[in-house]
């Protein structure tokens, strides 16, 4: 087939015209993506946020103040046995107490009963029994009674890290029970009682350090600077039926 000049100009043009298109489809369909359907929709909030291991700084307890650390007090009680015995009260778990004429268990040789609470004046101790002459004289059994050391002197065998002491018993009748120390002058002594009774404080020359400073109801604590170096001694005396004390004892 033969173009004229002006024929040939014409599919010259639209040649181009085509081309032109199919070239801008062509990009076109690089560039965007075909209509599909939609994506499930998903929450885009972002996940919650956890500091790595790596960057957390412990942080460290803090230290106990001098109220908050725990003492550790010495625990000091008085002998019950291997002692003189003076005094005793009934203490029998199935009252009344029998009285026997003779230290054993016959069942012709009681002599009398007595009832919990009772005080018994003490002459003589036998293979675990008391012999006593008042109120029912006779014997009983040791094991149901309560009773105690007369006259007792024992250490507090204070240390640098054990400098408070509790000390708890009883004095069952007459007797004194005396409790010593070693200080030094110028240490600060704290006595102060966990019920009625409060011992007396003796300085290593005999003097008291308070003078009201007696086992009775008045007194609850002393403190105040040792006026020298020496053996303290703390005292509570009985002049007949006794008493349970409970105090603490702390020198600085």
């Amino acid at each position: 087939m033969i173009f004229k000049p002006h024929q040939l100009t014409i599919a010259i043009a639209a040649g181009l015209i085509t081309a032109g298109s199919v070239a801008y489809f062509t990009i076109r369909s690089h560039t965007e993506p075909l209509p599909l359907s939609s994506p499930p929709v998903r929450n885009s909030s972002p996940p919650e946020f956890v500091e790595s291991p790596q960057s957390i700084t412990p942080t460290p307890a803090p230290s106990p103040s001098p109220s908050t650390i725990s003492v550790n007090p010495i625990q000091i009680s008085p002998p019950t046995s291997g002692c003189p015995i003076q005094m005793a009260v009934v203490d029998d778990p199935a009252p009344p107490l029998n009285v026997r004429s003779t230290p054993e268990v016959l069942p012709d040789n009681v002599v009398g009963q007595l009832n919990n609470d009772t005080f018994l004046f003490v002459s003589e101790q036998q293979n675990g029994w008391l012999k006593i002459r008042n109120p029912i004289p006779g014997w009983v059994a040791q094991n149901r009674t309560r009773s105690s050391c007369a006259n007792i002197v024992q250490p507090i065998n204070f240390s640098r890290d054990r400098n408070q002491a509790i000390i708890q018993g009883e004095i069952i009748g007459s007797g004194s029970h005396r409790y010593t120390f070693e200080g030094q002058a110028n240490q600060t002594l704290t006595v102060e009682s966990r019920n009625a009774i409060f011992p007396q404080i003796i300085t290593p020359d005999g003097q008291l350090i308070a003078d009201d400073a007696a086992p009775v109801v008045d007194r609850q604590s002393w403190t105040g600077q040792l006026p020298t170096t020496g053996q303290y001694t703390l005292e509570l005396n009985s002049n007949f039926r006794g008493f349970e004390y409970d105090f603490s004892v702390e020198i600085d």
